[in-house]
């Protein structure tokens, strides 16, 4: 699938599998001191879970956020920071 939206290397799934992953983004973790084992989790949700198969659907936007706005979840409250120069339009959670 080739997508300009895509993250670096083109990974346009967010597999937690290492074998899913291009080897230069597995390099450059193992270069950062990580440890990257066959898959990046190291519990299931459930016996017989097919991590392979699961797929988190992207939400649809309802509004766009500015540096300051704060997202009540709830149980949680999340401020949001603008991060330039990172990517074009990220933000950080916090």
């Amino acid at each position: 699938m080739s997508d300009a939206r895509c993250v670096p290397w083109n990974i346009c799934k967010a597999s937690m599998l290492r074998e899913e992953h291009p080897v230069e983004l597995i390099a450059s973790l193992e270069r950062a001191g990580y440890v990257v084992d066959s898959c990046f989790l190291t519990a299931l949700p459930r016996a017989g879970f097919n991590l392979s198969q699961f797929a988190c659907p992207a939400a649809p936007a309802t509004r766009l956020v500015q540096e300051g706005d704060r997202i009540d979840l709830g149980d949680r409250v999340f401020e949001v920071m603008h991060l330039p120069g990172h990517s074009p339009g990220s933000i950080a959670l916090w």
